[in-house]
C-alpha cells in the first residue's frame, strides 16, 4: 500500500473513532445532564490542529530537541515521586493549583 494512502486512511480512521466517541459521550450526557461532550470537542479540535500544525514540520527539528525533551521527562516523572499526591493509594499526580 501507499504510505500517503495509508496516512490518509489512518488518518480517517482516527477522525471517525473522534466522532463516534464524541456522539457518545453526547448520548451520555443527555442522561447526565453534563456537557463534557462540549468541552471535548473543543480539545478535540484543538488536538487536530496541533497535529496538522506538528505534521508539517521537518523531523529535523524533532530529533534535534529528542535529548532535551527526555530528560526533562524523565525528571517530571521523577519530580512525581518526590512531590506527587497521592490518589487512590498511587502518587501519580503532580497538584499545579
Amino acid at each position: 500500500m501507499n504510505f500517503r494512502i495509508a496516512n490518509l486512511l489512518a488518518g480517517a480512521t482516527l477522525v471517525v473513532l473522534a466522532f463516534l466517541s464524541l456522539l457518545n459521550l453526547k448520548s451520555a450526557d443527555f442522561y447526565t445532564g453534563g456537557r463534557l461532550h462540549e468541552t471535548q470537542t473543543v480539545w478535540f479540535l484543538v488536538g487536530f490542529v496541533v497535529l496538522f500544525v506538528a505534521s508539517r514540520i521537518e523531523l529535523v527539528y524533532f530529533e534535534r530537541f529528542a535529548v532535551p525533551l527526555l530528560v526533562a521527562t524523565v525528571l517530571v516523572l521523577l519530580l512525581t515521586l518526590v512531590i506527587g499526591k497521592e490518589v487512590n493509594h498511587a502518587r501519580r499526580w503532580i497538584e499545579l493549583f
